[in-house]
């Protein structure tokens, strides 16, 4: 079907569903640590900080702001082994699931569950973002979990960041003869934008868009399409450390996590129960922040963009191409139109936000407004329906598919998301209790340990 393109600047979008043109070569990031005045902690942040909480030391990393978040009265102690150090300690195994060979090789698997089995004393909180590397194929956790002590081959969700591997690759040692996979502190998560799409979307199409808008971002490749390139890119590594060097100075005895501001907003915002789990996971968080700095950053979404736009509009009697330009102009994006897509617009809008316009330019000539690769696109109501998705300020969540786009609520969305019945010949996940708060432009997350009563972990991601 033939379509026309208007020549209007695009706006790129963080979460980008395709892999971008390549960028201009990087250098090392312009690192600085800031006073910790909190005169410079954003409105934004105040808002969303607990009571009791202030903000901290900062450090810049290419525009991106990553500021300490600091409690007086958190406790000091946690008692939680985080995945590393458990790995280190050789009490924490992470396995593909199914049936295993003489030879001792995973038969079969699952892309989206492993297996976890803890043999310390201690619980081991596992941190949704967290890279596992090995197995079949390179996952990253799905969900934040707390692992009880002694528990055996316990299921846990995860999205696969590797999508060009199935199979044991000997690059990985004794995890490779045995189907088991490694964690380490300094390759420990994914970036920012990636786990946005594991926790929010629960899509596994997403996640590996996004991991190639990673890649392609700092121009560095791996024939199975693994986000592990990031770490194992020597030029990239070093830009990851130079800023890590600089990051590591927010870490101090009252921490108890971080948020990351852009723009004068809330990127991501990671708070932990203790200050003693925040140093713990403080290392890899603050590597993951980074990455997403200096690779593809921490731009809005282009719907939400939209929605904080206010403008004013009006055309009678317009071509839908004229008024399809004018409004695009006016919103600086560019709009695809259907060739089927007919009609005269006649509209009067004030002081409205741009999606509600966009909306409103679709209603008029029987048409709906969808998201695709970062474009406005209008496309004939009837041959779509049922398989778009029109963006609102409501809370309805996005999910755009490589070739069909449709709507999801929240309740549909956390019905997708892990929930299945373990067998009975695994252990139960009957420890840990997440929930998600979806809002116009962001995503709360959290974390509860259901033994102690306590929110281990809370998050907040803007999508």
């Amino acid at each position: 079907m033939k379509r026309m393109l208007l020549a209007i600047p695009l706006l790129l979008a963080a979460c980008v569903a395709r892999t971008p043109e390549p960028s201009v070569e990087r250098t090392t990031p312009d690192v600085k640590i800031l006073a910790p005045k909190a005169a410079e902690a954003p409105g934004a942040l105040v808002a969303l900080l607990p009571t009791g909480h202030r903000a901290g030391k900062s450090v810049e990393v290419n525009g991106a702001r990553i500021i300490a978040i600091l409690a007086d009265d958190a406790a000091a102690e946690t008692p939680y082994v985080v995945l590393d150090e458990a790995m280190k300690a050789e009490v924490c195994t992470i396995r593909e699931t199914g049936a295993a060979s003489a030879e001792g090789e995973q038969m079969d698997g699952d892309v989206n569950t492993l297996l976890v089995t803890n043999s310390g004393d201690k619980p081991i909180f596992l941190m949704a973002g967290d890279l596992v590397l090995g197995g079949k194929q390179d996952r990253v956790l799905a969900e934040s979990v707390v692992v009880d002590a002694g528990v055996k081959d316990m299921r846990i969700p995860v999205f696969c960041v590797e999508s060009g591997r199935w199979q044991v690759q000997g690059k990985d040692g004794e995890h490779a003869e045995k189907g088991t996979f490694a964690n380490d502190a300094s390759c420990g998560q994914v970036d920012v934008n990636v786990k946005r799409q594991a926790i929010a979307t629960g899509n596994q199409s997403e996640v590996w868009k996004q991991v190639a808008v990673n890649n392609s971002a700092l121009k560095v490749t791996a024939d199975s399409g693994t986000f592990r390139a990031t770490y194992d890119d020597e030029k990239t590594r070093k830009q990851i450390e130079d800023a890590y060097a600089q990051a590591a100075q927010l870490v101090d005895g009252k921490l108890v996590g971080f948020a990351v501001v852009h723009d004068g907003e809330v990127a991501a915002m990671d708070i932990f129960d203790s200050t003693g789990l925040a140093q713990k996971v403080s290392e890899k968080l603050l590597r993951s922040y980074i990455i997403t700095a200096i690779g593809n950053g921490y731009e809005v979404a282009l719907p939400q963009k939209l929605a904080r736009e206010t403008i004013s509009f009006a055309c009678t009697g317009a071509t839908i191409t004229q008024a399809a330009s004018d409004l695009g102009r006016i919103l600086n994006v560019t709009i695809t139109i259907d060739e089927e897509v007919t009609g005269t617009v006649t509209l009067k809008l004030d002081g409205t936000d741009g999606v509600t316009a966009v909306n409103a330019l679709a209603e008029q000539v029987k048409a709906v407004a969808v998201v695709r690769e970062s474009r406005l696109l209008l496309m004939r109501r009837t041959e779509y329906e049922g398989r778009v998705v029109q963006f609102s300020g409501s809370a309805n969540r996005q999910r755009v598919q490589t070739e069909s786009i449709h709507t999801m609520g929240n309740d549909e969305l956390e019905r997708n998301t892990y929930e299945a019945t373990p067998p009975s010949e695994a252990a139960p996940n009957d420890r840990t209790s997440n929930s998600r708060e979806y809002e116009k432009d962001a995503v709360k997350y959290s974390c509860e340990d259901k033994k102690t009563g306590r929110k281990v972990q809370s998050s907040y991601m803007r999508r």
